[in-house]
């Protein structure tokens, strides 16, 4: 009993509140290719490492009516398949988002299924949505590279800042010229993807309120002219970059094989080591591609906070697959997972402290993984195992460590993802370039106004029933004209080109069915003065009314319950303390009570001899 409760607070000191467990979820399913004769089912794994939990998961969009409740347990996970129907397609906001809500934290996969090809990532809770991400995505030949941005709240100002050198944006049948900023906003669970035929890795999204953003491919050759695959996972917040990494090995390839791997800085003059070698980028959002062993892990450091992404790349026997690889800071104790029905078995790959790799327990059975790899110049190891299709729990009570999946299924699709990760803001400080301007105007909340020059106004009318479009050009005085917003959804959009000025639209569906954009040039307040400290989304007159649901939204979020805070926590669990010394007197303390035990139990074994001479 006393090794019991000992080991109880060994797990109590593990706890914490930022992690990819969470009560509810949004999750949305990225386009893939889908055959219109043989449509496929969405489907969702729903894990938990507690002892059930009850879940209800609910298609939020009007077109699609589905609702189940399912019991999670600790020893069986849920596999729920949703209608077809429920994937996103092209350019344009939908409210194809399935919520997820639970009584108890549950970890989320989903399952992204088309045809002949497939990917798994790793959903995030709510709670965790961030307000800063950059994409990444990969383009292939004759591929399609595509993001999604899914909110949780009411009137959520997105804006999505395109990298330099795209040329054409389609977007509701509308073709924008050198789009280099849009601004849209979103109404709650509504969901806006975004495709093009042009890498987007770099493309950096803001929000003023918590945003969830999905990135990949509709399906991507990765260079390669022998098969191609779906790619698709949930970017994690800039917050949550860290500077310690370990690469990912790829079971099952040659020792010569290679992987592809993109880092992107999130500031300015980051230095990244990749095993011997260094790289420098210069600017926020710069990215760089490198190859590092498939077999043979290697440690990726860097003085700034970067982001890792791991690309599987295409052999005769193995499909591509994209996945994020979390920073060492971000590991956990323990984590739940399952295989997509559809797979027989999938590799387990394990990252921890060598000294602990003992310590791993696999369903409350000691983990037996055979062929463990070092990291080179560090006391890290990696290991894999197959196993069958089926419900894991993988724990450690001494030390955290990394969990990935991966399937390198040929013809009908391979995954590769992590099954969980912590995420608390270790980046928290990180601020965008163009929020640490401290040269404040007056005019920054004030109404957009133009300077004495003409400006051009484009109207363009495009019929739903045609895909031709007519374009007229008018010139106007310096007054912008007055736009009335309308349901369903306003867009604003931004162009810079170097020959011309930026460009403010407005998108609204009219009575008759039709779209009307008018597109006039005039000065966004954002560019003229950005606050550290201040938010600078938010630049319109707000009524009383408007006022008050905000207040109220506030109040209600800043809420802190008694048990909720930090003090209330501590006294439920005890510090960590992995030093050397710490761990030394500890065993000491545990050998002597042990041995108290012993001595009082063997001192009573006369005793015990006696009672039990008498009673036979």
């Amino acid at each position: 009993m006393l090794l019991l409760l000992m080991c109880l607070c060994v797990v109590g000191n593990n706890a914490n509140g930022n992690n990819s467990s969470g009560k509810e979820f949004l999750v949305t399913f990225p386009e893939n290719v889908l055959n219109p004769n043989k449509p496929k089912q969405q489907c969702i794994i729903i894990t938990t490492v507690l002892s059930v939990a009850s879940v209800q998961v609910t298609s939020l969009s009007q077109s699609i009516n589905f609702t189940e409740i399912v019991n999670i347990t600790s020893a069986e996970g849920g596999y729920i398949c949703l209608e077809e129907g429920i994937q996103l397609s092209g350019s344009g906001i939908m409210d194809k988002v399935v919520r997820i809500i639970s009584n108890n934290d549950v970890n989320v996969l989903a399952v992204d299924f088309g045809e002949d090809s497939m990917d798994v990532y790793l959903a995030l809770p709510v709670q965790e949505f961030g307000y800063s991400f950059y994409v990444v995505t990969y383009q292939s030949k004759d591929d399609k590279t595509q993001f999604s941005v899914t909110s949780s709240s009411a009137d959520t100002s997105v804006t999505i800042e395109f990298p330099p050198g795209l040329t054409t944006l389609q977007y509701n049948g509308i073709t924008i010229l050198n789009p280099r900023v849009i601004n849209v906003t979103l109404q709650k669970h509504e969901v806006i993807q975004m495709q093009n035929d042009k890498d987007l890795t770099g493309t950096y999204v803001s929000s003023t309120k918590p945003v969830a953003v999905i990135a990949g491919a509709q399906k991507s050759y990765l260079d390669t002219t022998k098969t191609k695959d779906h790619l698709a996972q949930q970017m994690t917040p800039v917050t949550t970059w860290g500077k310690h990494f370990v690469s990912v090995l790829s079971p099952e390839k040659t020792n010569t094989s290679k992987d592809l791997y993109r880092i992107l800085a999130s500031t300015p003059n980051t230095t990244v080591h990749v095993g011997g070698s260094i790289y420098r980028l210069e600017k926020e959002g710069d990215w760089l591609e490198t190859t590092i062993s498939a077999t043979d892990p290697v440690e990726v450091t860097s003085n700034e906070a970067i982001l890792l992404v791991k690309f599987v790349t295409v052999t005769k026997t193995f499909d591509p697959c994209m996945m994020i690889v979390h920073p060492n800071t971000q590991w956990q104790y323990q984590y739940s997972f399952r295989f997509p029905s559809k797979k027989s078995s999938a590799y387990v790959i394990v990252v921890i402290d060598s000294s602990f790799k003992s310590t791993l327990m696999l369903n409350s059975q000691p983990l037996d993984i055979q062929n463990w790899v070092s990291v080179m110049h560090t006391n890290m190891t990696s290991g894999c195992i197959l196993l069958p299709k089926g419900y894991y729990v993988i724990q450690s009570v001494r030390d955290v460590f990394a969990v990935y999946i991966f399937q390198k299924s040929k013809g009908t699709g391979a995954f590769c993802s992590a099954v969980g990760m912590n995420l608390t803001p270790i980046n928290e400080n990180w601020i965008h370039t163009k929020e640490k301007n401290t040269n404040c105007q007056s005019s920054t909340f004030s109404t957009p106004t133009t300077d004495s020059t003409t400006t051009n106004i484009i109207t363009t009318s495009v019929s739903t029933s045609s895909s031709t479009s007519t374009t007229t050009a008018t010139t106007t005085s310096t007054t912008p004209p007055t736009t009335t917003r309308a349901a369903p959804t306003a867009i604003t959009t931004s162009l810079n080109t170097e020959a011309e000025t930026t460009i403010s639209m407005d998108t609204t569906l009219s009575a008759s069915g039709a779209d009307e954009t008018t597109v006039a040039g005039n000065v966004d307040p954002r560019q003229s003065c950005s606050c550290q400290g201040e938010s600078n989304n938010i630049y319109q007159n707000m009524t009383l009314e408007e006022l008050q649901i905000i207040i109220k939204y506030l109040q209600a979020d800043l809420r802190i319950l008694p048990n909720q805070t930090s003090k209330a926590k501590r006294r439920k669990i005890s510090a960590p303390d992995d030093r050397p010394s710490s761990k030394t007197f500890g065993a000491t303390g545990c050998t002597f009570l042990t041995l108290c035990c012993v001595i009082m139990f063997i001192g009573d074994i006369p005793r015990i001899i006696r009672h039990l001479k008498r009673a036979f």
